[in-house]
């Protein structure tokens, strides 16, 4: 395994690249709900649910202009950065209810914004604000990887190709799709891996579209 893969500094390198994309627009905070761009941004963790529960219990983060750190709003004190200081970890904000949109919105500096996600009830809360996408502005940050991340996608691809070969052997007549996953599934676990966000799909794929009507590519 390569050294390059430091976690506290890799959060460090990220919130930097975020801070200088603000700055860079003219922006006083990125908010933002979706959980890939917490996870980037904080680099917070949480569970990984289903869509409504995963709304119902979102994690929030406030990245401001200032370098100063982020303020993460959620529910799972275990998925905390350890570097993130207690004073800017806070209780999840039921953002889906006027009262915490508005609580959001009380938290959150003068100067315009960038966010990724509306709730209706935020939409109401940040009617009259300076509200850009925060969508493209972490995209900028994501073009250029640091060795942090690279290394990250080389560990996360090798456990993946690992674990398909691990499972090659299995594949025949009469097995199982869900037998093949649960094996891939086991597998990638006892490599490493602490989550999995796309379920294993098990198709013949033929060489022509035609061949194939029924084929997912």
């Amino acid at each position: 395994m390569s050294d390059d893969l430091d976690r506290a500094r890799m959060r460090r390198e990220r919130h930097r690249k975020v801070v200088d994309a603000l700055d860079a627009q003219g922006l006083a905070a990125a908010v933002l709900l979706g959980q890939p761009a917490v996870a980037f941004a904080v680099g917070a963790r949480a569970p990984v649910a289903d869509a409504a529960r995963a709304a119902h219990q979102r994690m929030i983060a406030i990245v401001t202009a200032d370098s100063d750190a982020p303020h993460l709003y959620t529910a799972f004190p275990e998925g905390v950065p350890p570097e993130l200081p207690a004073d800017h970890v806070h209780e999840a904000l039921p953002v889906e209810w006027s009262e915490g949109a508005e609580a959001l919105h009380d938290a959150l500096p003068d100067g315009p914004i960038a966010l990724d996600e509306y709730t209706m009830p935020l939409h109401a809360a940040l009617d009259g604000r300076d509200v850009a996408d925060a969508t493209a502005l972490l995209s900028t940050c994501k073009i250029v990887k640091t060795a942090g991340e690279l290394e990250c996608s080389r560990r996360a691809q090798s456990i993946n190709e690992e674990a398909m070969l691990a499972v090659e052997p299995l594949v025949a007549p009469g097995v199982r799709g869900t037998e093949l996953s649960g094996a891939f599934l086991r597998r990638i676990f006892e490599l490493g891996a602490t989550g999995n966000t796309v379920d294993p799909i098990w198709q013949i794929m033929p060489a022509r579209v035609a061949d194939g009507p029924y084929s997912a590519t």
